[in-house]
């Protein structure tokens, strides 16, 4: 018998979906903002990468009129952006 298999493990430093999961995670809202601050100095690809990530957000909080809202700006950024 090994001695360690008795002894008493650590918990994860960040428990599997508890709120510490990602502590730098940012709000829908705050990465919109950060969509519109990037897409006014024409970065369009990092405004879509933010504005896809809070319709995700959304879509993960069955928040679906945010989420559809979220894929029209994608849309309409995607025709200008070409």
């Amino acid at each position: 018998m090994n001695s360690l298999m008795f002894g008493v493990k650590a918990p994860p430093e960040k428990p599997i979906g508890s709120s510490t999961d990602s502590p730098n995670k940012k709000s829908p809202e705050d990465l919109i903002d950060e969509a519109r601050q990037v897409l006014s100095k024409g970065d369009v690809q990092t405004a879509l990468q933010k504005l896809e990530e809070a319709g995700r957000i959304y879509q993960e909080r069955k928040d679906e009129g945010r989420y559809q809202e979220m894929q029209r700006t994608i849309a309409v950024i995607k025709g200008k952006g070409k």
